[in-house]
């Protein structure tokens, strides 16, 4: 199950948000966790700016259509995106995700990069093998899931260290 909820700021989302994932029993994830340490009453220390995430967007002025599921791209993107910030937000320093979407080649591509610890070789070697995570309490199903959709709508993916010691999750639409 997932629940989407947004709302103006001071509206009293968060708050929402934490007493239904109570009631139910599931995590909650709250992008004022970027922004505010976890205090008593919340909401009244930022984070240093060191410690944020910075988002770049680099997109195409053209549009990129992808014949796909809707709800199984989402929840592949999620899954990548929650693993780049989390990447960064391992060790407290702060960092960038940067989002790129290109037409300019054939087939188009999307990445996520992150500027995050990065991957060891272990992790490199076991990425789509299911129920490996390099994460206290992970269970090893974000990415074997994610590696399912892909190829399930005959898309290629590759998690790699890139040259300028970023972490990238590309995805090319064949």
């Amino acid at each position: 199950m997932r629940l989407h909820l947004t709302g103006a700021s001071g509206s009293g989302v968060t708050t929402l948000g934490a007493a239904i994932a109570a009631r139910l029993g599931v995590p909650q994830h709250d992008v004022d966790d970027a922004f505010w340490l976890p205090t008593d009453p919340p909401f009244t220390s930022k984070r240093p700016e060191a410690e944020r995430i910075a988002w770049r967007w680099e997109l195409d002025a053209t549009a990129v259509r992808v014949s796909a599921d809707p709800a199984q791209l989402e929840q592949a993107l999620l899954n990548v995106v929650k693993n780049a910030v989390e990447a960064i937000g391992s060790d407290g320093a702060g960092g960038t995700v940067t989002i790129g979407v290109t037409s300019k080649t054939d087939p188009p591509t999307l990445v996520v990069e992150d500027s995050g610890a990065g991957l060891t070789a272990e992790a490199q070697a076991n990425l789509f093998t299911p129920f490996f995570s390099t994460k206290p309490g992970g269970q090893g199903i974000g990415l074997t899931l994610v590696g399912e959709i892909l190829a399930g709508h005959g898309f290629d993916y590759a998690l790699e260290r890139t040259d300028r010691h970023t972490t990238a999750f590309r995805i090319t639409f064949s």
